[in-house]
């Protein structure tokens, strides 16, 4: 069974494209997440270097 409110959602987010951070500015922040031993904030950053990079999973 649809939900209305679900529907809209994903018409929302289709209409508007969300454009990927620059390789350069992803690996600044990775810099940055070490540098302040933010772990979980390297691991984030890490994922969308892989899914910018095409290689999420290993396989590229």
């Amino acid at each position: 069974m649809a939900r209305p409110t679900e529907g809209a959602a994903l018409a929302a987010v289709s209409r508007s494209a969300r454009p990927a951070p620059s390789l350069l500015d992803l690996f600044e922040a990775l810099r940055v997440a070490h540098a302040l031993r933010d772990r979980h904030g390297a691991r984030l950053v890490r994922k969308a270097i892989a899914r910018n990079a095409g290689t999420v999973g290993g396989v590229s």
